[in-house]
């Protein structure tokens, strides 16, 4: 009889143990996979909604405004620091 018990609470742990495998395996994926993503989002050519992007690679550099009252009618704004060069997008409310 106990050698019946010990063979079925073998076997259960045994299930277990591999649904834990696999739920780990999916979360380590999950986990690479958003690493690259942002990895890779460094190297794109400005900012991808809310991740931050690498220097723009197109367009021309302006000069900073005294007046910015142009941005009323713009609720998004793409900008670029030059010190770390990352690209970033900013949400307006004017």
């Amino acid at each position: 009889m106990k050698l019946i018990l010990t063979t079925a609470i073998q076997g259960v742990f045994n299930i277990m143990s591999r649904g834990l495998k696999w739920f780990f395996s999916f979360i380590i994926t999950i986990f690479i996979a958003v690493g690259a993503v942002l990895f890779l989002v460094r190297s794109h050519d400005g900012p991808i909604e809310i991740l931050s992007g690498g220097p723009f690679q197109t367009g021309e550099l302006v000069a900073a405004s005294d007046d910015w009252s142009f941005l009323t009618d713009h609720a998004t704004l793409e900008m670029q620091t030059m010190a770390p060069p990352r690209s970033r997008t900013m949400w307006l409310a004017v």
